[in-house]
């Protein structure tokens, strides 16, 4: 996978980017006629990774596709296949036969092969996008575009008889020093006992040599606790990072991570001991007309251009790219992560199924981003009907369940319905939608009258200390839309509206942080058209294609004389 350091030294990987064997299979006649055993020979390319709706051809396309291609064993060995993510629901086929199934959207996805024989064998997926979809994760009907394809990088990797499945930075500040205590997951992918010696690594040294004995087929979790030591802290003016190894038997992880204190008391985050005001903007992973398949260069610039715009935090739906994240942590960027929940419909708040899925997709944010610094909250849902009993219920459940996974973080969720939200009892931090003056202008809610109601609810059950972040705000505006008259839709509406807000948000006592709504134009599903201007939600600060709007110079001023205050 592309990342900003060595994740393997003596692991064996090789890439599965490119273009793939591709058909889309609008009559359903792909598993009737066996696709996964016999592929048609009229099939057409398809980039990996890649969304087919960048394809003029399959815009629009909601439904069924298939992808092979051919890989080489050169020996024996265990094949672990990793998708960084899906658009749509995935089922795989190794040679034919059933290997694996991703219910999740754009969240990474394993597939481990016991013992394959070397020479020429194909992988085969079928992925579905379609609108009805139910067993997929998230369901349709979210506010941006459910991309269908292989949406993210893929990757095989060899292994032999043991595997190092997880490496987590479990650390505590004692003063100015860190005691580290690294756990690792390690495998024996065999039939017979394995010993061996697990060597841990921290920025190039060795620090640690533990023995290591595995029965047949078994599972160990190893935590060693190292002396404490000094080691830079990481903070959005200061990401130090760090660079830890695990390595056993010919096998080798490394993950990066970086120290520092975070809570979420007296109404503010608090970093390092000190209370941090989040200046912030919600990016989705698009980029143009590429979807979710973001290039490298345009992924670091929009990062760069972030942190130009005066930010130290950013908000996603979704999981982002583990590259992504990685510019995060070198950048400085403190990163609400959460998983794509926008359960709005009472069906589907209450469904136990569904519920499931979500618990399933928490796990896979909190495996692979533990370690991450810029990781500064989980959250597990954004705009659900928290607003009746079935969604409070929903929220704690899931709040539950992601504190168990990480005890470490604070937990929250983005609602829009203010005081009347019923769920604020199980967060740390409340995230508050609004867009006063956008859907609303005849009878919206002044944000001191809101802020002083939802501080007045939080102080009734007894909650006074819990911050308050905007967690979205903001209007549309059309990229050269720029008129001499103050109206909806143009520049000059988009950027006053968007001060009017920051000049009462940035210095209220009441407010943690603000996310404004959006980074950058994205596209959206067609069922929104009536107020999403070709079918894209336009209330970014830039356009789809990175064109700056009169909003992105207005909010960097504000961002950035607030900063130097």
């Amino acid at each position: 996978m592309k990342r900003l350091f060595q994740v393997h030294r003596l692991r064996r990987t090789e890439s599965l980017d490119g273009f793939w064997d591709f058909l889309p299979d609008r009559k359903d006649h792909g598993r009737r006629e066996q696709w996964h055993r016999t592929f048609p020979s009229r099939f057409e390319r398809m980039a990996v990774p890649g969304c087919w709706d960048s394809l003029p051809e399959y815009y629009d396309y909601h439904g069924k596709a298939w992808y092979r291609r051919s890989l080489h064993v050169p020996v024996r060995c265990n094949l672990l296949l990793t998708f960084e993510g899906f658009g749509g629901l995935a089922t795989l086929w190794f040679d034919g036969k059933p290997a694996g199934r991703s219910v999740l959207t754009a969240m990474p996805f394993e597939v481990l092969l016991k013992s394959v024989a070397p020479g020429s064998h194909h992988v085969v997926i079928e992925i579905n996008n379609s609108k009805p979809l139910e067993t997929v994760f998230p369901a349709y009907g979210c506010d941006w575009f459910h991309y269908g394809g292989i949406v993210r990088s893929a990757e095989m990797a060899l292994l032999g008889d043991l595997c190092i499945r997880e490496l987590r930075a479990h650390y505590t500040l004692e003063g100015r020093n860190i005691r580290l205590a690294p756990e690792v997951v390690i495998e024996n992918l065999s039939r017979r006992k394995l010993r061996d010696e697990l060597i841990l690594e921290l920025n190039g040294v060795d620090v640690a040599r533990i023995p290591v004995l595995l029965p047949p087929s078994a599972t160990a979790v190893i935590r060693h606790e190292l002396p404490p030591r000094a080691l830079a802290l990481w903070s959005p003016d200061s990401p130090a990072l760090h660079i830890l190894r695990a390595q056993c038997a010919g096998d080798d992880l490394a993950d990066r991570t970086g120290f520092r204190s975070l809570a979420a008391r007296n109404g503010r985050i608090i970093l390092n001991g000190e209370p941090l005001k989040l200046l912030g903007v919600n990016r989705h992973d698009e980029y143009g007309d590429c979807g979710w398949a973001v290039p490298p260069d345009m992924l670091r610039r929009d990062f760069q251009l972030i942190r130009d715009l005066g930010c130290n935090a950013v908000r996603c739906h979704y999981p982002i790219t583990a590259l992504g994240m990685d510019f995060c942590d070198e950048m400085g960027l403190l990163f609400w992560s959460e998983i794509p929940f926008y359960a709005r419909w009472p069906k589907v708040v209450g469904r136990t199924e569904y519920l499931a899925l979500a618990e399933q997709a928490l796990e896979s944010m909190v495996r692979r981003d533990c370690n991450r610094p810029s990781v500064f909250l989980w959250s597990v849902q954004n705009e659900s009907a928290t607003n009746i009993p079935e969604g409070a219920r929903a929220a704690a459940r899931l709040v539950r369940k992601v504190r168990a996974l990480d005890p470490t973080r604070p937990i929250g969720y983005a609602s829009n319905h203010g005081v009347a939200d019923k769920g604020l009892r199980s967060v740390d931090v409340i995230g508050i939608n609004s867009y006063p003056g956008w859907y609303d202008e005849a009878r919206f809610t002044p944000w001191p009258e809101m802020l002083a109601g939802i501080r007045a609810k939080l102080d009734h059950m007894g909650r006074p200390g819990v911050p308050i972040l905007i967690t979205e705000t903001g209007a549309a505006g059309l990229y050269g839309d720029r008129s001499f008259e103050d109206r909806k839709w143009s520049e000059p509406f988009q950027a006053r509206l968007l001060e009017q807000h920051l000049r009462t948000l940035l210095p209220h006592k009441d407010v943690a942080g603000v996310f404004i709504w959006q980074f950058a134009d994205i596209r959206t599903i067609r069922e929104y058209w009536r107020n999403r201007p070709g079918t894209f939600n336009n209330k970014g600060l830039l356009d789809r294609f990175r064109r700056p709007k009169e909003s992105y110079w207005r909010v960097q001023e504000m961002y950035r004389s607030y900063r130097q205050q």
